[in-house]
């Protein structure tokens, strides 16, 4: 395939799209955006305010929070601007650069912690005698710094030296290049990248979500057969609180896997069929994948608020919850009452598949 044809291909003009439909569009991006910062503020929040939950595995959930906020801060913004400009990149070439290389890192971070609270989860639920002398303060800060030092091997350091269009220079000196921001990327950079921003990240959540829901099963099983003369009631609450685990590790992975897994797809593959795949105008298949992986920044708060009793707790101490018991102290953590009688809940031996106060066990997600 000739240069002519591929830059044809790669560069495929404008979006065309109308005013009224760059309106609707952009407005859209904008409430995704939003979201993605107001949810992930209230985690923060809640993490930093409710002493409850300030543990070592919510360091994680923090970390992710930030890497969340700056995914929307930092990257959204100048894909909402490339919508809003029917696909024109009007910032010019180095800030080009400059947002690839923070729309790689941040979205980097964010799914290598998603690995990290696996990790987290799969010693706490699986080695739970050996996990306090696992997870100290020192590891998890060990873990959290590789989080956010490691993505930048991938992001700035080819991005500036130019590894990532290393025998590809002659698509980007064709003239429409420089009015798009498209992350045009060799093959050895596609395939590298890929695989140590996702796939081996999804591999090791898998992983460790699959050991999870194995002893959760067998947990499951031994508290049923010691129950054999309990009320049939009290089986079916405990049958009932063991298919929600199950269907909360199937939401954890579904929506990573299910944002992720078509850029980092489209990314490895397009290379090999000469930059072809999406011959959209405006490349409408790239940018709409591109949000798809941003919307998971937005999505891990509503998990979170879902799947966790402390964390929905906390969001609703955040977002206004009042303390009814009147003489009760105030404290500078302002718990409310639901989070101190949840702290006080029984375990009654269940799982946690999102971190909380417990270590290996506690209230069912």
């Amino acid at each position: 395939m000739s240069a002519n044809n591929s830059t044809s291909i790669i560069y495929t003009g404008p979006l065309g799209y109308s005013l009224a439909a760059r309106i609707v569009i952009t407005s859209v991006l904008m409430v995704i955006l939003i979201m993605t910062v107001c949810g992930n503020l209230v985690v923060m929040l809640a993490v930093a305010r409710l002493r409850s939950m300030r543990t070592l595995s919510n360091a994680f959930v923090f970390s992710l929070a930030v890497a969340d906020t700056l995914v929307a801060v930092g990257v959204m913004p100048g894909a909402v601007l490339l919508q809003w400009n029917n696909g024109e990149w009007t910032l010019g070439r180095p800030f080009c650069l400059v947002w690839l290389s923070w729309d790689i890192y941040f979205s980097t971070i964010s799914i290598v912690h998603f690995s990290c609270l696996a990790i987290d989860r799969f010693l706490a639920i699986c080695d739970p005698f050996r996990y306090p002398r696992l997870v100290t303060k020192l590891s998890v800060a060990v873990m959290l710094i590789t989080c956010w030092l490691l993505p930048g091997f991938i992001s700035y350091l080819p991005i500036y030296t130019g590894w990532h269009t290393y025998g590809i220079e002659h698509l980007l000196l064709r003239e429409p290049i420089e009015h798009t921001c498209f992350p045009l990327v060799n093959l050895p950079f596609a395939l590298i990248c890929s695989v140590l921003a996702f796939y081996a990240p999804l591999a090791a959540i898998l992983f460790c979500y699959w050991r999870i829901f194995v002893v959760a099963r067998r947990h499951a099983k031994k508290i049923r057969g010691l129950e054999i003369a309990a009320p049939e009631r009290s089986r079916i609450s405990k049958m009932q609180r063991d298919t929600k685990a199950a269907k909360t590790l199937a939401i954890v992975v579904g929506a990573f896997s299910l944002c992720y897994l078509p850029f980092f797809t489209l990314n490895v593959l397009d290379p090999f069929f000469d930059y072809s795949l999406d011959e959209t105008k405006g490349n409408k298949v790239w940018l709409a994948i591109t949000w798809l992986g941003y919307c998971n920044s937005m999505l891990n708060p509503w998990i979170y608020y879902v799947s966790n009793k402390n964390f929905r707790a906390a969001f609703r101490k955040i977002l206004g919850c009042k303390n009814n018991h009147s003489g009760s102290r105030s404290d500078d953590d302002g718990d409310c009452t639901e989070v101190t009688a949840l702290n006080r809940t029984r375990t009654n031996g269940h799982l946690q598949i999102f971190p909380s106060q417990a270590v290996g066990v506690g209230t069912v997600v």
